[in-house]
């Protein structure tokens, strides 16, 4: 991963990080990234099974559950306007 990834990341999740704790993150990233590949790269001999979303016969049954209420959900809201929750708008 390159550093300026991470920094991409950091600004998108309103993160900042000092030099040195960009580079650490950077290197830890990286190090998942290669972690993640090296598993998805193994032969294990056995089928090899595709997620195709489209092709799934069996689902699994509704189950309608009470919700909470828009009063109760709205309690916890630092700001909320019009029944919505209000959250701050980032740069």
């Amino acid at each position: 991963m390159k550093k300026h990834t991470t920094i991409l990341l950091s600004e998108l999740s309103g993160l900042e990080f000092s030099k040195d704790e960009l580079d650490e993150i950077t290197k830890k990233l990286e190090d998942m990234e290669t972690y993640v590949s090296d598993i998805c790269n193994i032969k294990s001999g056995n089928e090899i099974y595709d997620f195709d979303m489209a092709n799934i016969d069996e689902l699994r049954e509704d189950i309608v559950k009470d919700s909470l209420s828009q009063e109760d959900v709205l309690k916890n809201a630092a700001k909320s306007k019009n029944g919505y929750i209000q959250f701050a708008r980032r740069k």
